[in-house]
């Protein structure tokens, strides 16, 4: 069982609020107020705000379960893979603006969060071979 040190965890948690939030606040104004806070990105703004949000639910899910299932890094990984995916699409479209400089340390923390994700999946994977039954028959 893989469990996720306190500080890590607070990070990520502070993270997961972060892109709910940044989710929460897209699909607010363009439904309720008509304007669109990221339309430079190109993407169609009441989905993104939904993947965002729906990314966001996996990663958060993936930390409350915190080890208790061998699965839950993989939860963590693929919420977070789906935020940076994301963040470098904004980097991208932000082409030189400042949004994209601010992009670009987002997604500089996501991807050490990824690669965190990644290591703790790969710790959880062998302990579930590792103590699997029909290994050490």
């Amino acid at each position: 069982m893989s469990l996720i040190y306190p500080r890590k965890r607070q990070v990520e948690v502070l993270g997961a609020l972060y892109a709910g939030g940044m989710g929460s606040y897209i699909g607010f104004c363009s439904t309720v107020l008509h304007t669109y806070p990221v339309r430079w990105i190109g993407l169609p703004q009441i989905p993104l705000a939904e993947v965002l949000v729906t990314a966001t639910a996996i990663w958060a899910l993936g930390i409350r379960i915190n080890g208790a299932w061998w699965l839950s890094p993989f939860l963590r990984l693929f919420g977070m893979v789906i935020h940076l995916c994301i963040a470098l699409w904004a980097v991208y479209a932000g082409g030189g603006t400042s949004a994209s400089y601010t992009y670009a340390w987002v997604t500089l923390f996501l991807l050490v969060g990824a690669r965190n994700a990644a290591w703790d999946c790969g710790v959880s994977w062998r302990q579930r071979w590792a103590t699997a039954k029909f290994l050490t028959s």
